[in-house]
């Protein structure tokens, strides 16, 4: 959230951070919260979905910041490369793998 601009703020309960779910950062107010105990972020203004985790979130934050569309393949891989869970540096080889086909037919896991 910090990389995307949200400036987060650590409380008893998780995160309360910018609505960087659909806003740019630095316009939005202080409604998105994440719950540790659920591991969602809820969104109290603006949102359709209402509560998401953190590859929605991502999906979100690229297409309002970077002007990109995130599937949750792209979520996931960038992801894990920027917490150093890759396991491999080139994602291209595993593009043609079936698993990657099984979770494009679902929008949320």
């Amino acid at each position: 959230m910090q990389d995307w601009g949200g400036n987060p703020a650590y409380t008893e309960f998780g995160i309360i951070s910018e609505t960087i779910c659909h806003n740019p950062p630095g316009e939005g107010s202080r409604k998105l919260y994440y719950y540790t105990n659920t591991d969602l972020f809820t969104c109290y203004t603006g949102c359709a979905e209402r509560n998401f985790d953190v590859f929605q979130l991502l999906m979100k934050v690229a297409y309002i910041q970077w002007h990109k569309e995130y599937d949750l393949n792209d979520a996931v891989r960038y992801i894990a490369i920027r917490f150093g869970l890759a396991g491999i540096a080139d994602f291209e080889e595993t593009d043609s793998l079936l698993d990657w086909q099984t979770f494009d037919s679902y929008d949320r896991i």
